[in-house]
């Protein structure tokens, strides 16, 4: 019984094998023959012209599977164009077959059948076509040179048998040479095949077996030198060919431009920066917030856990750690409102409104987390940056308009946009762009502001300064006339110095030194912040550098959420003009 439902196994996988197509893909098939004729000529400009009949016979399975083949012909020869040029797609008796083209990179391919219809069995395709410019001069062999690929590389496809016949126009026979040769094989390769002139001017080329795929046949025919005239680019080539060179030449120009406008813009706008020497500064800037601050601090960090920490400081509000920080949760804080404040700078109120939905009264609480993906929150905060810009720009004083210097970007603006349409280049639109934004733009800082942000670099430099290096600094004349002498030795006056810079020194990225320093003169004077509230009864200097840390992060949390090879002589397979490839649909 069992030898018997093996043998029915056997025998319904046996006949299940035969029924399958040995065929999987479109492009499972051969060519049973290839067979070019190349016709050469020249026109009376003595360019080379070449029409090439190509037939190919197909061995398409009997099952369905293609509709026909594609024939890539690449459309450039040596960097140039061949003006390629398809005449006719016939079958085998001369019966015209649909076909329809496309490119492909620098080919053009003709796909040939149509979508509705199976082909099988033998099919042969009959290509007619025309190109241009297909010799070349070779300084190895001192030939011009008819050098050229025949089926190509690119066929995944074998050839049972591959033939070129290459048919020299009467007027050329006299300056045909005696270097000639033929190749085949993969890309590279030196195998010889026979070429033979059975008569003047007519040559014959075969491969002495069929060919695999990707594997290709290159001939090659001498000319005496100058016999062809060199390849010269047609009237608008030549336009297209200068247009070119102007746009490369133009996105540099436009680059250089570019970065200019970007340095103008700079140095207008900050007045140039640094204008000698700073003085270290040793105390926060009066009647200038956290916030406006920040407007004049490159890459100010942040910014709102700083202005609450100021307002902490000031005693306008305490900071509440009401969850600890967990592997699973950030920790939680609540800021309440202490002191009325109606008497706060107006970006500093706005803070407390956007964060409370109004102007909140003495002893009023907020969780910060609440404030996460607020869309309230979000939206009344963006409009505050656009009302702070115009404070800076109005009521503070701290940048002005300029007309004279705004016009000189509009009038780059023009002169740029006249560039662009004499040069035909749009590159130098994003300049123009650039420009006529920058003249909107440019508000230059005032006498006002640029003596702020010099103050700010200052206290910048005092903040970086090692303790040692600033109590020095304290101690010295200067110092002691601005603090106070009674500062350098009274820890008291020292911490409330120092809490007054924290917001700053977390605006400059210094927030961890200073955490530091006052966590120790807490523990030195054995009190606590009245303005910090921790989780901890006991005071920590490690634990409070942290727990601002865990603060700053959190407000940082909820502020971004709103934000050729050679010739005849040493040719090889895959060197010449012509060839491309195909394959089947």
């Amino acid at each position: 019984m069992k030898r018997f439902v093996l043998g029915a196994l056997v025998a319904f996988y046996s006949l299940f094998a035969a029924a399958s197509p040995t065929y999987a893909t479109t492009q499972d098939f051969h060519f049973s023959n290839f067979q070019a004729d190349y016709y050469l000529s020249r026109d009376v400009q003595k360019r080379s012209v070449l029409k090439t009949v190509e037939v190919l016979t197909a061995e398409f399975p009997s099952f369905d599977q293609n509709h026909g083949i594609e024939r890539a012909i690449p459309k450039s020869y040596d960097g140039h164009p061949t003006h390629l040029k398809v005449n006719s797609v016939t079958d085998a008796l001369g019966k015209n077959l649909p076909y329809t083209t496309y490119d492909s990179n620098d080919n053009l391919v003709v796909r040939i059948g149509e979508a509705s219809t199976y082909v099988h069995g033998s099919q042969t395709y009959k290509l007619t076509y025309t190109q241009h410019d297909v010799t070349k001069y070779f300084k190895d062999t001192n030939d011009d040179e008819f050098y050229w690929d025949t089926n190509g590389l690119e066929w995944p496809q074998p050839f049972d048998s591959v033939t070129a016949r290459v048919h020299v126009a009467d007027g050329l026979k006299e300056f045909i040479t005696t270097n000639r040769s033929c190749t085949y094989g993969i890309e590279g390769a030196t195998n010889a095949c026979t070429i033979s002139e059975p008569s003047a001017g007519d040559f014959i080329a075969t491969t002495p077996r069929g060919l695999n795929p990707h594997e290709n046949m290159t001939i090659a025919i001498g000319f005496q030198p100058q016999t062809f005239a060199a390849y010269q680019p047609t009237l608008w080539e030549r336009i297209i060919i200068v247009w070119m060179f102007i746009q490369t030449i133009s996105f540099f120009l436009a680059g250089a431009i570019f970065i200019w406008l970007l340095i103008r813009f700079k140095l207008m706008n900050e007045r140039g920066g640094k204008n000698g020497p700073i003085p270290p500064e040793y105390t926060p800037p009066e009647n200038v917030s956290v916030t406006t601050a920040a407007q004049f601090i490159k890459g100010a960090q942040s910014v709102m856990a700083a202005q609450l920490i100021d307002l902490a400081v000031r005693h306008y509000v305490s900071i509440y750690e009401v969850k600890e920080k967990k592997w699973y949760r950030p920790t939680e804080y609540e800021i309440e409102v202490i002191k009325d404040p109606s008497d706060l700078l107006w970006e500093e109120k706005e803070l407390l409104s956007d964060s409370f939905g109004t102007l909140p009264s003495v002893g009023q609480r907020l969780n910060l987390k609440d404030l996460s993906n607020n869309t309230a929150f979000l939206k009344r905060t963006m409009n505050n940056d656009t009302d702070l810009t115009k404070l800076i720009r109005g009521t503070y004083g701290l940048r002005e308009k300029v007309e004279a210097q705004s016009a000189s970007f509009k009038r780059i603006a023009i002169l740029l946009l006249v560039l662009s349409v004499v040069l035909l280049s749009p590159v130098f639109v994003v300049c123009v762009i650039t420009a006529f934004i920058m003249a909107y733009l440019l508000y230059p800082l005032t006498e006002k502001g640029l003596a702020l942000k010099q103050y700010l670099l200052g206290f910048k430099y005092y903040i970086k300064l090692a303790e040692k290096d600033r109590l020095q600094i304290l101690q010295s004349p200067s110092g002691v006339e601005k603090v106070g002498a009674s500062v350098t030795n009274d820890s008291k006056k020292r911490l409330q110095l120092y809490e007054r810079t924290l917001p700053y020194a977390m605006l400059f990225g210094q927030q961890e030194q200073w955490n530091q320093e006052i966590g120790r003169y807490y523990e030195e004077i054995g009190a606590q912040p009245d303005w910090y509230h921790g989780q901890s009864g006991v005071f920590q200097a490690a634990a409070f550098g942290s727990a601002i840390s865990n603060f700053s992060s959190a407000t940082s949390y909820v502020s971004s959420s709103s934000s050729s090879s050679g010739g005849s002589s040493g040719g090889s397979s895959g060197g010449g003009g012509g060839g491309g490839g195909g394959g089947g649909w």
